[in-house]
């Protein structure tokens, strides 16, 4: 998937969306996650820093394909990132197009397709992560997208997340990031040093991209 044609998709679709009618059919999960994440504001505020917050989460996908592309390369580990890369895009790919083939559809189911596949295609990432920094101490990308990913699953609903969730984990395949992650051999040197200054194996610090939008869960 060429991510600057997926960006240019996203970028269509929401600009013709009906935010207000969205966020008044998401205003119970948009509620309940406000509670959560940001309980200073008022409801409505509230709801819509949330959906405002979703709208990022969507756009922002497209725009770390290219960089992750590049890091595989220069670790020479672009066959097992382009292959997830693929996966991830694909269907924030199939739901722009399935959108595009349907241009009469209403804002909200518009809006969850493109929600869903964002969804599957930061979880994908988040797993990704996940296996690399238990394999090698520090993760691939500098991107933390676990509560962002939390958001999105309490919005789309415990019911269908935890299924998409049990569709990406049946994507990964343990033995097969090891051995790329093993004959790639990386520099140990350089992983101890991105590891003791809170870097990703990119060289950027990492960060939390709910906490980059103001949004810390609440204890």
């Amino acid at each position: 998937m060429d991510a600057q044609k997926l960006q240019s998709d996203i970028e269509s679709i929401m600009g013709i969306l009906d935010a207000d009618a969205i966020q008044e059919h998401l205003q119970t999960p948009l509620l309940r996650v406000s509670l959560m994440f940001c309980p200073e504001l008022s409801p409505k505020d509230g709801s819509k820093k949330i959906y405002e917050f979703l709208v990022s989460y969507i756009n922002v996908g497209p725009g770390n394909m290219y960089s992750l592309s590049k890091e595989g390369e220069q670790h020479n580990l672009e066959s097992i990132i382009d292959a997830y890369l693929a996966l991830a895009s694909r269907y924030l790919g199939s739901a722009c197009d399935e959108i595009e083939r349907a241009p009469n559809t209403n804002s909200l189911k518009s809006f969850l397709s493109l929600l869903h596949g964002a969804y599957i295609f930061h979880r994908l990432l988040e797993e990704l992560d996940d296996r690399f920094q238990n394999f090698i101490g520090i993760p691939l990308t500098a991107h933390d997208m676990v509560n962002a990913n939390l958001i999105a699953h309490e919005v789309i609903g415990d019911r269908f997340a935890n299924r998409l969730d049990k569709v990406i984990l049946s994507l990964f395949q343990q033995s097969i990031i090891t051995k790329t992650i093993v004959e790639a051999q990386l520099d140990k040197e350089n992983i101890k040093k991105l590891a003791s200054e809170n870097r990703a194996l990119s060289g950027d610090v990492t960060n939390c991209f709910a906490s980059e939008n103001r949004l810390e869960m609440s204890y």
